[in-house]
């Protein structure tokens, strides 16, 4: 069902896309991300209103208007949008770290094995493990890492919706800058769900490494 409605939105973005201003338009927007609806205008040549353009777009839930006269591409298609049109932006990690934080070098590693460099790393973990991961590795070593921690019996052991939202809350302020890969390894298994949820709804590439291996769990493009 997923692959699906991927498929469907995918062809709807390729209609759409036929359009050149309409493209034009989603090509700066998967460029620079906010974009002022002045420079659209002042960039794109067309005989028709780009205003009448961005309408459409957001009609179709392509393009949303972040503030007065500000626009960015929704989201959630943002990744579908770069795709198709090639455009490239740096890898970051996303994913949970329990106690095994020797999966935090391993899977870098291999990622970089595999020709993924990330340029930002951000763990949803513990205060405990936080603190084990910087004492090991040292503050050089994990400069790049960023630690969202949440007590383990009251929100990583089980409250999912905690976890979902802060999840969400990381690709959407990240998704603009960076191509955010899902690392579904480590942490419990809340956060492993609402990672993979995430990674569902927001079209990321999610994987998960074992033996190390890395197996990509959700590869849409």
């Amino acid at each position: 069902m997923k692959g699906v409605l991927v498929m469907s939105t995918m062809s709807k973005l390729e209609h759409i896309m036929e359009n050149k201003t309409r493209r034009e338009i989603l090509e700066i927007l998967a460029e620079k991300g906010l974009v002022e609806f002045a420079e659209l205008a002042a960039t794109i040549k067309t005989s028709q209103r780009v205003d009448y353009h961005l309408s459409f777009l957001q009609s179709q839930g392509m393009v949303e208007r972040e503030s007065r006269g500000i626009y960015r591409l929704n989201p959630r298609y943002v990744t579908m949008v770069r795709s198709k049109l090639k455009v490239s932006r740096p890898h970051m990690l996303i994913g949970g770290l329990g106690k095994e934080i020797t999966l935090y070098v391993d899977l870098l590693d291999a990622l970089k094995y595999h020709g993924y460099e990330p340029s930002k790393i951000i763990y949803i973990t513990s205060p405990e493990v936080r603190d084990e991961v910087i004492k090991s590795y040292g503050k050089d070593k994990t400069a790049n890492t960023e630690f969202i921690v949440f007590p383990y019996v009251e929100v990583l052991r089980e409250n999912i919706e905690v976890l979902l939202e802060a999840s969400k809350n990381l690709v959407e302020k990240h998704i603009y800058r960076f191509e955010p890969l899902i690392d579904l390894t480590g942490g419990t298994k809340p956060t492993s769900l609402a990672l993979l949820k995430v990674a569902q709804e927001y079209n990321l590439k999610a994987l998960y490494f074992s033996s190390r291996k890395i197996i990509w769990i959700n590869k849409p493009y």
